[in-house]
């Protein structure tokens, strides 16, 4: 259950800072880099967390595996708070729209949705992928 709950932070924080790539930049180069760059060093705390968490559950919980698991998870979810407010503090917009362009009012973004039958299976294909992946990496722990 907790997996699910941590999926939607993960998809609050997530979605915004990818859909702002463009407004950071109006170069594709540089989008590029800057989501390969965001993409590595997820990747490397996804390795951190993965090497790191049973020994610091060993450490912190000094013989009591539940205490170690909570104790190791507090300061899992310290470090990344950490690190989302310092994103969310140092994150600009660099790119000025043109002047005549102006913001989907929700009801309308809403309603061009119900018939867009792309971005319903690539919602489908996404929830199906992020169980998948979640169930993975919760089971691989007993293994």
């Amino acid at each position: 259950m907790w997996s699910v709950k941590l999926g939607i932070l993960y998809a609050a924080i997530n979605l915004p800072l990818t859909s702002l790539l463009p407004s950071m930049t109006s170069n594709s180069q540089e989008r590029t880099v800057v989501n390969s760059v965001r993409m590595i060093f997820g990747q490397l705390g996804g390795l951190v967390v993965s090497i790191g968490a049973l020994p610091l559950v060993a450490a912190l919980g000094k013989g009591n595996q539940q205490q170690g698991f909570q104790w190791t998870m507090v300061l899992f979810a310290s470090l990344a708070t950490a690190f989302f407010f310092i994103t969310f503090a140092n994150t600009r917009e660099r790119v000025q729209t043109a002047n005549g362009s102006q913001a989907v009012p929700f009801k309308e973004g809403v309603r061009a949705l119900k018939g867009n039958l792309p971005w319903w299976l690539l919602l489908f294909i996404n929830v199906f992928f992020w169980v998948a992946f979640t169930s993975k990496g919760q089971s691989t722990v007993f293994f």
